[in-house]
């Protein structure tokens, strides 16, 4: 599982070489120096942390470099340099009060408490169990603060959308509504069209059936006059 990780953290790395990015520097010497602290290989761990810091400064990440001097405090203490675990130790837990975080505080304090405790300062180990302790406590609230918050967050999106969703579907009726009239519209012209249509066809029909028995009537006269003629010629 480790070495899984280590040739991530090498692709990480090789892609930090591609970017030239202090940025991508650090998050692939930071995941270095976490993985070589798991597998307890404190002097490579140690050299990546010191890279991550160095690059973090230049990104202006400091997260960077809190965690590479927590994970250098922890180094040391594995290594049993107890003073130089105590320098670390107190000023990354100083840096993460300033932010604050909360989190990474629970991390230091116990760390601070294991090295008190292994010096035989029995009542600096006592302090920051305690301050340990109240650190979890508080933590564990606000975590509990928070899901109530992500709750009525993700209640208040849903309800947003459920509105949105209404209105969107209201939308959707008023235009088919609107589609609907538009082409009962149409049909009522179109039937009206092919009404007065066949009316004028049918004034048209007529017109012509009239202007014929008026042209055969005007014939028949004619014919008659003219047998008319031939009579009292004959005669």
């Amino acid at each position: 599982m480790l070495d899984s990780a280590l040739h991530y953290r090498q692709l990480r790395y090789d892609e930090a070489k591609e970017s030239k990015t202090a940025v991508d520097f650090g998050l692939a010497t930071s995941g270095f120096a976490s993985t070589f602290l798991k597998l307890n290989k404190l002097d490579s761990s140690l050299y990546y942390s010191k890279q991550c810091i160095s690059y973090g400064i230049k990104a202006g990440r400091y997260d960077f470099v809190r965690g590479s001097r927590l994970l250098i405090a922890q180094i040391f203490h594995k290594k049993g340099f107890l003073d130089s675990a105590l320098y670390y130790g107190n000023e990354v837990f100083k840096a993460y009060k300033s932010v604050p975080d909360t989190s990474n505080m629970i991390i230091t304090t116990l760390l601070l408490s294991d090295v008190y405790n292994t010096r035989k300062q029995y009542d600096s180990a006592y302090k920051y169990l305690s301050l340990y302790s109240s650190l979890k406590k508080n933590f564990s609230e606000e975590e509990k603060v928070k899901k109530v918050q992500t709750i009525l967050f993700d209640d208040i999106a849903r309800q947003q959308r459920l509105e949105q969703q209404s209105k969107n579907e209201q939308q959707q009726y008023e235009t088919r509504v609107k589609i609907y009239s538009l082409i009962g519209g149409l049909a009522v012209l179109l039937t009206i069209s092919l009404i007065l249509y066949g009316n004028n066809k049918q004034k048209q029909k007529s017109k012509n059936e009239i202007e014929r028995a008026y042209h055969d009537l005007k014939s028949t006269q004619a014919q008659l006059i003219q047998s008319e003629k031939m009579a009292y010629l004959a005669n």
